[in-house]
């Protein structure tokens, strides 16, 4: 199997883009508020220590643990606190809740980085949907919804949406997958089948927000997309650890003993680029360069042909039926 460690956190790539995007100022995003889903190891600590170490506040939503807490001990000054339980909807909008009331009623940036990978097919405790379903895609959408009056109230505000290679191995977007347990999995031969359905289901978002917007002529909130590549992180080496059928941690390690792997600094760029880089437009896709999008620097990459018109409205109004509310911009 594959251990866990942070390799190369302050690597190459990530200094070149941390420069060319947010410049050599350290107080570069002062007076700026950030909000980072799944940020107490991984790509999302990385963001949230970034954006801290030049100078936004941020909020760290996370579920509550002992790792949540020295994750924003470590990230520090700046840095937020805020538990979310992305598996509870009740969960997700006490959390809006606190940040609306924390940040004074603007975000500048959300990004919606929290995932889960290839779990046991299960229904979340309080709402009944598959966890990985809930997790990845509905909640982020409620969370977005809660919060998009602070960003309605931001002078230039970005959603940015963390997806995968894992899209572009899914079939198309299934109507099923809004459905509670067991409707939504019952489809499925493999976890991995509703993992892909997940993060084609993040690019989706992108492109029905980033149409609700343009229809609403709201053009100071724009919805943008990443995905890192294939970084080592601890989601990785859980999925190593326990990946369930569709994939066999021997194959995973070998995957990390071939190179493949990229830090998680470096595949935490995408996202960076499509949260801070000026020359960014709504519906922009960011990830890797090199080795068929796996690693290197960060580029706009092409959508996936997989998102439709079809799967922003089987995607708009399952999120809706989901949670009981109208997202109307």
């Amino acid at each position: 199997g594959l251990t866990y460690s942070k390799p190369n956190p302050r690597s190459r790539v990530y200094e070149d883009v941390v420069r060319r995007v947010l410049g050599d100022d350290r107080g570069a995003l002062a007076g700026k508020t950030v909000v980072v889903t799944g940020s107490s190891t991984g790509l999302g600590f990385i963001i949230a220590k970034t954006c801290a170490e030049r100078g936004a506040t941020v909020f760290m939503l996370n579920r509550p643990s002992a790792r949540a807490e020295k994750a924003v001990e470590e990230v520090g000054r700046g840095a937020r606190g805020v538990e979310c339980d992305l598996t509870s909807f009740a969960s997700t909008r006490e959390a809006a809740a606190n940040v609306m009331k924390q940040s004074g009623g603007v975000v500048d940036v959300l990004v919606l980085n929290a995932g889960v990978m290839a779990l046991p097919f299960d229904a979340t405790p309080s709402d009944g949907y598959d966890v990985q379903m809930q997790t990845n895609v509905i909640s982020h959408w409620l969370l977005t919804r809660e919060l998009f009056p602070a960003l309605r109230a931001s002078s230039a505000a970005r959603v940015v949406s963390q997806s995968s290679l894992a899209a572009k191995m899914s079939s198309a977007l299934r109507k099923e997958c809004f459905e509670k347990v067991p409707m939504c999995t019952s489809w499925a031969k493999s976890t991995w089948d509703i993992y892909g359905q997940t993060k084609l289901s993040n690019l989706v978002f992108t492109e029905a927000l980033q149409t609700r917007l343009n229809a609403a002529k709201i053009t100071n909130v724009k919805a943008v997309a990443a995905h890192p590549g294939i970084a080592a992180t601890e989601l990785q080496v859980t999925t190593a650890n326990n990946p369930g059928r569709g994939a066999s941690s021997f194959q995973l390690a070998l995957l990390g003993k071939s190179g493949i792997f990229q830090s998680e600094a470096d595949g935490a760029t995408p996202a960076l680029v499509a949260a801070f880089d000026a020359s960014v437009e709504g519906g922009d896709f960011f990830g890797p360069s090199r080795m068929f999008q796996c690693k290197g620097a960060p580029k706009k990459v092409p959508k996936d042909k997989k998102v439709t018109p079809q799967a922003c409205d089987i995607l708009w109004s399952g999120c809706e039926a989901a949670t009981g509310v109208s997202f109307n911009l």
